[in-house]
């Protein structure tokens, strides 16, 4: 499904986009260079959504669950 991102006034594709919830892995990325998407509120969950090119973010991803990512 294609998505107008109102943070970047950009299209993104939701199959090649990762939803990270936490503050801190994303935050991380930023630091790295790798920049959202989207940012948006889940109301049901009541916290903020970073939207990711999974691509783009992969190595990071990688970094984060071997906890390598400074």
């Amino acid at each position: 499904m294609r998505v107008f991102s109102d943070l970047t006034s950009h299209y993104y594709n939701t199959h090649d986009a990762v939803r990270i919830m936490n503050t801190k892995q994303a935050g991380k990325y930023i630091k790295h260079g790798v920049y959202p998407k989207d940012i948006m509120w889940e109301e049901d969950l009541n916290t903020l959504v970073f939207v990711f090119n999974k691509a783009e973010s992969k190595e990071l991803y990688e970094k984060w669950k071997s906890y390598d990512l400074e």
